[in-house]
């Protein structure tokens, strides 16, 4: 796919462009109006030319209707020797020709101004009558058509460079054009649901681009509004469904200890405790997340470490890795300090494991390493399984997001997202660090805190 070039490249070729063409354009229009121009100009003087020979003439006609050799020459001024002349008397008779027009005869309507070839070469003729005589002046069109190619060969030297000069002038002004627009694309990445108050800079200018800011700053107030508003509903909404979620677990903890119940009730009984167990859970969880999007999420940081940790959660996986016949290995140090709470640290650990259970097929594997990274206490859990689509590596760290692969699989999409928030908020990551087919490995990174 052909990538898009910026904006700026573009106004830069666009004033390329336009400028080649305005100065194409003005070479075509003018090109022939200097050219009109010089033959009106060149027309003239053949005028004054033919006049102020037929007014010589005039004196002398006698002498030249004789057709004696000789005659017109000696009365023809200097400047008008190199010119194209012949002189034809009443009946047509050719009195004088001179030598350039190597025997052609010239002719052409008497009073008009024409345009001739002679001897391959285009010429302008004039034709005059006075008296007796007919006049034929005439000169070549060499100087015109010179000027005129001239023109044509520095407009194509001058095109390039104009464009290039375009091109470069409206780079700088494209780069300058754009540069509030940078600036307002750096400032909005900054904007996210941890930063949500942040607003973009209104440029002083007045132009379109302050407009343009002000009218996204409005619509960052709204979606803001719009956000706290739904970040309070679920927090409210979590909070107020957990009182009667216990009740209702209780009341039915209480009728599963009647006696006398037959055994199909007892099975319903287990069958809502279940439900009501896994609602219970759905509940703390979608509060805990309206607390992170509210800002409002609480931690008891402190030194800790991860070991303990480690060794409590890998033993809960083990039991249940147990039942569906996947192996779990693990490794890690005596100690692994890191700065943390301890109950939010469980709780990632908790969703890893459970998660790296119920993606492994029966008679594979479940590794967990731990170790000190780069400032960092670093725990991996990797299993074997199905791998994870590459459209879907993003994608399974998002609320509710259920893989192809996890469609049978129960749960209901937000542990992942939960590890990662918990992750985040204590300053580390949550990442999906390799999926080749074989192993997919989780990787948790937490601040590191030294011993002592």
């Amino acid at each position: 796919m052909m990538r898009p070039c910026s904006l700026k490249l573009q106004f830069a070729l666009l004033s390329a462009v336009l400028a080649v063409l305005a100065l194409a354009l003005a070479g075509a229009v003018l090109l022939p109006v200097i050219g009109h121009r010089q033959l009106r100009d060149l027309d003239q003087q053949l005028a004054s030319d033919a006049k102020a020979l037929l007014a010589i003439f005039a004196n002398n006609e006698a002498a030249i209707l004789t057709g004696a050799k000789g005659v017109v020459r000696g009365l023809l001024p200097p400047n008008l020797r190199l010119r194209y002349l012949e002189v034809e008397s009443p009946d047509g008779r050719v009195l004088h020709r001179s030598g350039n027009l190597r025997g052609l005869d010239l002719k052409g309507e008497v009073g008009r101004m024409q345009t001739v070839l002679i001897a391959g070469r285009a010429a302008r003729l004039r034709t005059s009558r006075q008296g007796g005589l007919v006049l034929h002046l005439g000169t070549r069109l060499g100087t015109i058509e010179k000027t005129q190619h001239d023109l044509e060969v520095s407009l194509l030297m001058v095109l390039p460079l104009v464009g290039l000069a375009a091109f470069g002038g409206g780079l700088i002004l494209g780069q300058r054009a754009v540069r509030p627009i940078t600036a307002l694309t750096a400032a909005a990445e900054t904007i996210s649901t941890d930063r949500p108050g942040d607003r973009l800079p209104v440029p002083r200018t007045g132009d379109e681009v302050a407009r343009l800011t002000e009218v996204l700053n409005r619509s960052f107030d709204r979606l803001q509004r719009a956000y706290e508003a739904a970040a309070r509903f679920s927090a409210d909404a979590s909070h107020q469904l957990k009182t009667p979620l216990a009740v209702m677990r209780a009341g039915v903890d209480a009728l599963g200890k009647r006696s006398g119940l037959a055994p199909e009730v007892h099975e319903e009984i287990e069958v809502l405790r279940r439900h009501s167990r896994r609602l219970t859970t759905m509940v703390d969880d979608l509060l805990l997340l309206a607390q992170v999007d509210a800002g409002r999420l609480e931690l008891e940081r402190g030194p800790s470490d991860l070991v303990p940790l480690l060794e409590r959660a890998v033993e809960d996986m083990e039991v249940q890795a147990t039942e569906r016949n996947v192996a779990v290995v693990h490794a890690w140090p005596e100690a692994l300090p890191c700065h943390a709470d301890p109950r939010r640290v469980a709780l990632i650990l908790q969703n890893l494991c459970e998660n790296a259970v119920k993606y492994t097929p029966s008679g594979g594997c479940i590794r967990c390493t731990a170790e000190v990274g780069l400032g960092e206490a670093e725990f991996r859990i990797a299993n074997t399984g199905v791998a994870i689509a590459a459209a879907h590596r993003e994608a399974i760290f998002e609320r509710f997001h259920r893989s192809a692969a996890g469609e049978n699989v129960p749960g209901y999409g937000l542990g992942l997202n939960i590890a990662r928030e918990l992750a985040r908020a204590h300053g580390g990551d949550l990442v999906l660090a390799d999926d080749d087919g074989e192993w997919t490995v989780f990787v948790l990174r937490l601040p590191f805190a030294p011993s002592g």
